[in-house]
């Protein structure tokens, strides 16, 4: 989950409970990663608790001045800056995104979105943080969204991160590329045409591992 973009939606939830009149806000999670701030979370959503993502804490000591970190291949590297849990920060399409990354390299992450209810036509990445949006991962291929984003009704979901067994039990239907297709209408979210980039061209070898940077 990116930790940037939910703080700041945990704050704004705090501020509007804070404000009372009735209004219920929860903080709901969907399938494609994206943390939204909603009265009442969709079918499919997940609602997140508030206490266990660190929202209501005491204050705790200072601590020592902090540093950076980034992300380094088997060779030495730079893959990108370390921003959040396994998120590295790149470059794709002259825009800044963020990719999932472990220690084999760059893992099968998030879906695409379809405006269909069966996975077909144009594929949609999911924008939820404009400045540095997420990109999907699926065999090999980064796909980040193409510019100007637009408002998409989306219907479906193509995943890559679930086993055919998982998919079929979860009300999916495995599609001949492999991708798990499940239908769900999930209203209106910013997206943009899914771009594709190859990984292998970007020439990093895993393993892959983080370090400090003073």
């Amino acid at each position: 989950m990116n930790t940037t973009r939910t703080a700041a939606i945990v704050l704004a939830a705090l501020l509007v409970i804070d404000l009372g009149h009735g209004f219920a806000a929860v903080l709901c999670k969907n399938r494609a990663g994206g943390v939204i701030l909603r009265e009442k979370c969709k079918k499919k959503e997940t609602q997140l608790d508030l206490v266990q993502l660190g929202a209501v804490c005491p204050k705790g000591d200072p601590g020592p001045p902090g540093s950076g970190s980034r992300v380094v291949d088997a060779n030495g590297r730079s893959v990108g800056p370390l921003v959040s849990g396994a998120n590295v920060l790149m470059v794709a399409g002259g825009q800044a995104v963020i990719v999932r990354a472990d220690t084999s390299g760059f893992p099968a992450d998030r879906a695409l979105a379809y405006t269909t209810s069966d996975c077909s036509g144009t594929a949609y990445v999911e924008v939820f943080e404009p400045l540095a949006p997420r990109t999907v991962t699926i065999g090999g291929t980064l796909y980040y969204p193409g510019l100007p984003l637009q408002p998409v009704h989306i219907l479906s979901n193509g995943f890559a991160d679930t086993t055919p067994t998982d998919c079929t039990n979860g009300g999916g239907v495995v599609l001949p590329s492999g991708l798990c297709c499940e239908m769900s209408d999930r209203g209106t979210e910013d997206a943009g045409v899914a771009m594709t980039l190859d990984l292998a061209s970007l020439g990093f070898a895993p393993p892959f591992h983080a370090e400090v940077v003073p």
